[in-house]
C-alpha cells in the first residue's frame, strides 16, 4: 500500500495510535476511530506511517504514528475531487471548487486541509474565513508558464486558495515558486531551500 502525505486514513482502534506523549484529554474525549487521521510528512520507519490527529480547533493537533496493518481505509486528496459532495460547504469555497473542476489542469490535483477533511467526513470544520487548500502532483519539472496561468486563474476565484506542489522529494508553495524562483521544500527529513525542487 502506497501512502502519501495529506492522505486521510481510518484506523481500527484508538490504541493503534503511538505517540511520544500521553494522549491529551481532547483526543481521549472527542477523537474516535470513525474520524480519520492525516498522513504527515516525516521520515518513514519500517511498517509505520506518520500521522496527525486534529481536534475541534487549530490548537488541537497531535503527531503520532501507526502501523500499516491497522489501516482500515484511505481517502486521497484526488479522490475527493472525483467524488465531490459540496452541498454543506460555504458558498465561496463551493463556487471555487466548481470553477476549478472546469480548469484544464496539466496535473493530478486534490483537496486537502479543512475542506478535504469536511468532504471526507461530513464534519463541519469550515468557516466563512477558511482558505481552500489544494495539492497538485507534479512528478516532473513543470513549465513555468503553466504554473503562472494556474496562479492567475486562482487569484480570480471567490475564496483564498493555497496550492502546494508535490514533487518526488517533497512539497512547496506555488506562490513562493512563482515569486522567488526558489522555495522552501518540505521533505521527509526536514525543510530544504532549493531552486530546483525536482532535483535534490
Amino acid at each position: 500500500m502506497i501512502i502519501h502525505p495529506h492522505d486521510l486514513i481510518w484506523i481500527d482502534d484508538k490504541a493503534s495510535l503511538l505517540t511520544d506523549v500521553e494522549l491529551p484529554d481532547w483526543v481521549i474525549q472527542h477523537w474516535q476511530v470513525s474520524l480519520p487521521v492525516v498522513v504527515r510528512r516525516d521520515k518513514l520507519e519500517a511498517e509505520f506511517i506518520p500521522v496527525g490527529i486534529r481536534g475541534c480547533n487549530r490548537s488541537q493537533r497531535l503527531a503520532a504514528k501507526i502501523k500499516q496493518s491497522h489501516i482500515v481505509s484511505v481517502v486521497t486528496p484526488e479522490s475527493l475531487v472525483a467524488n465531490m459532495q459540496v452541498d454543506d460547504i460555504h458558498a465561496p469555497i463551493k463556487q471555487s471548487l466548481y470553477l476549478l473542476k472546469q480548469y484544464p489542469f496539466s496535473w493530478t490535483w486534490g483537496i486537502t486541509g479543512s475542506c478535504g477533511y469536511q468532504l471526507a467526513t461530513g464534519v463541519n470544520v469550515l468557516t466563512n474565513q477558511s482558505d481552500l487548500d489544494l495539492l497538485i502532483r507534479c512528478p516532473t519539472p513543470a513549465v513555468m508558464d503553466q504554473l503562472v496561468d494556474l496562479a492567475c486563474f486562482i487569484k480570480g476565484l471567490p475564496c483564498r486558495i493555497d496550492v502546494q506542489v508535490e514533487t518526488p522529494y517533497g512539497g512547496f508553495a506555488l506562490s513562493e515558486w512563482i515569486r522567488d524562483k526558489k522555495v522552501l521544500l518540505k521533505t521527509a527529513t526536514g525543510p530544504v531551500i532549493t531552486n530546483n525542487p525536482w532535483l535534490l
